[in-house]
């Protein structure tokens, strides 16, 4: 099994490689350079434990690199990647590594399951397949948290079916422990909440609700999650919601008609088929012994992960349907194991397995991603240590998360023109300019002082500001002070993009003289919010 583990960590850093993450930068998801950046502070934090209040470091790290994201996110994946980077080091291919592990450990634990419930080919089967798929490729492809969770999700979902074969206290434990560390990961973890009420419904053990084992993991989880969730509830208002608060029946009607669909999608008309067998098989057709407790348990987790995506408003994206992928990847082994029995195996697992790579199997354009990471590296030979910004969230993200790489931290001021020159909430709605004349926004400039801009001309229409004109056509209308440095090509979506991003550098007064920074004026703008 520990050969299979390997090579199941083989496969997944194998095809990250193919699809370029590994010479990609930030850029894969607009999320992606937060959960980076926040990672990063935790490391330094811990690197330095002399640095004072954790609230203080927190709030001087995120003046200069205002892409921090603790309590929108729960701590563990940001306190995993930082105990990480204290290993192998601060990079953007180290933290991909770390997803490449979490992959690989969801298929290993998989491939456990299906050997010990089907086979042993069985296990092969659904632990090579889940790592090919299209969509667990793209999660690999960025620093996020969807594999850590699904990871999480399904450890805890089969330590709860097997509390419920032995009812033993150390079972209970870790099914609360593994549920605990899945919420404080990402709140759709709650999803588990509805495991056992579904499993002991769908098996009619009703003797386990009056088990006090069940009632201790319940007040695990309670002690170790609630307390965060309620420390957080206020730091990201509207944050987690996708369309109008005001109308959570039109959310979930859009929601139920997009993510089933979702999930099918991601795995293929092939594997659809076969996962609906295997349901019949292990779920519905009559059998004469007992039925494994895992099929319910993952028909619940399944269900519990649907649910909480289309009850909870967090957005609609198809990688919510990654936490999904496991539980029907296992339903469509054990219907392909089914099939296995009325012919030779070795064939039939073999050309199984080929029908399903040919009907869903390539690499993902989207995971490459380029171009920032070489305008923060030219940037920090002109020796600029103020930079503001002009883009979207993407964009913004990228180049914060690529100067934090490089910097001897805490040292530059990464300016981010959302938070800097709007009012608006987290998900960019009701903006408002809060320096609507030139000479409001040239003041600005002057009393920071900013003494570079970036202008990303890439970015989609829906996402242009009115004042990312605006400063454009300040600093192309003021040539004695401003000049425009260099322009560069970037990489988004797969997709090329000439001379999309344009730089302009202050012209010094004095070159010997060196510049303050106004960190008072500074921080009232960022708490300005």
């Amino acid at each position: 099994m520990k050969f299979l583990a390997l090579l199941f960590l083989a496969e997944a850093l194998l095809l990250q490689w193919l699809g370029g993450v590994y010479a990609s930068g930030f850029g894969g998801h607009p999320d992606e350079a937060a959960h980076f950046v926040s990672s990063v502070m935790v490391h330094d934090f811990l690197l330095h434990p002399g640095a004072g209040h954790p609230m203080a470091f927190a709030q001087q790290f995120y003046l200069h690199y205002p892409k921090v994201a603790i309590g929108n996110w729960p701590p563990l994946l940001h306190g995993l990647l930082a105990v990480w980077y204290l290993l192998f080091g601060v990079s953007r291919a180290s933290a991909l590594v770390l997803m490449a592990v979490f992959a690989a450990a969801t298929a290993g634990l998989m491939a456990a399951a299906a050997r010990r419930l089907l086979s042993p080919a069985a296990g092969v089967f659904a632990g090579a397949v889940y790592l090919a798929l299209p969509l667990v490729q793209e999660c690999s492809a960025v620093v996020m948290t969807e594999h850590l969770v699904t990871l999480l999700i399904l450890a805890s979902t089969l330590a709860f079916a097997r509390f419920a074969r032995s009812r033993t206290t150390v079972a209970a434990l870790l099914f609360g422990g593994l549920t605990s560390a899945a919420i404080l990961t990402r709140g759709s973890a709650w999803a588990l909440a509805i495991v056992p009420p579904i499993v002991i419904g769908l098996t009619g053990e009703w003797r386990l609700l009056t088990n006090w084992r069940l009632w201790l993991a319940a007040l695990m989880v309670g002690a170790l999650c609630v307390p965060w969730y309620v420390a957080t509830r206020g730091m990201s208002p509207n944050a987690m919601v996708g369309i109008d608060a005001t109308a959570p029946a039109a959310f979930f009607q859009q929601a139920m008609a997009y993510f089933p669909l979702a999930a099918l999608r991601a795995i293929g008309l092939a594997l659809t088929l076969l996962a609906a067998l295997g349901v019949w098989h292990t779920m519905l057709r009559r059998q004469p012994s007992p039925r494994p407790v895992e099929w319910p348990a993952l028909a619940a987790m399944a269900i519990g992960v649907l649910l909480i995506q289309c009850v909870v408003p967090a957005g609609i994206e198809q990688r919510y349907m990654l936490q999904l992928l496991p539980a029907l990847v296992l339903f469509a082994a054990a219907g392909l194991h089914w099939l296995t029995m009325f012919g030779a195996p070795a064939i039939a697992w073999s050309a199984a397995t080929i029908i399903v790579l040919l009907s869903m199997f390539h690499l993902p354009d989207t995971m490459r991603n380029s171009g920032y990471d070489q305008i923060a590296a030219d940037l920090a030979s002109q020796r600029t240590p103020t930079l503001l910004l002009i883009s979207d969230a993407r964009g913004e993200g990228s180049m914060v998360a690529a100067i934090a790489l490089r910097d001897s931290r805490p040292h530059s001021l990464a300016l981010r023109g959302s938070k800097l020159l709007v009012s608006e909430d987290w998900l960019g709605r009701s903006s408002h300019p809060r320096f609507a004349t030139d000479d409001a926004m040239r003041a600005m400039l002057d009393a920071i002082p900013v003494n570079a801009v970036m202008i990303d001309h890439a970015i989609e229409a829906n996402q242009i500001r009115h004042y990312h004109q605006q400063i454009e056509q300040l600093l192309k209308a003021d040539p004695e002070h401003w000049q425009r440095h260099a322009s560069y090509d970037i990489t988004r979506y797969g997709q090329p993009h000439s001379h999309a991003v344009d730089i302009y550098l202050r012209k010094p007064r004095d070159s010997n003289a060196a510049q303050t920074i106004n960190q008072a004026y500074l921080g009232q703008l960022m708490q300005r919010q």
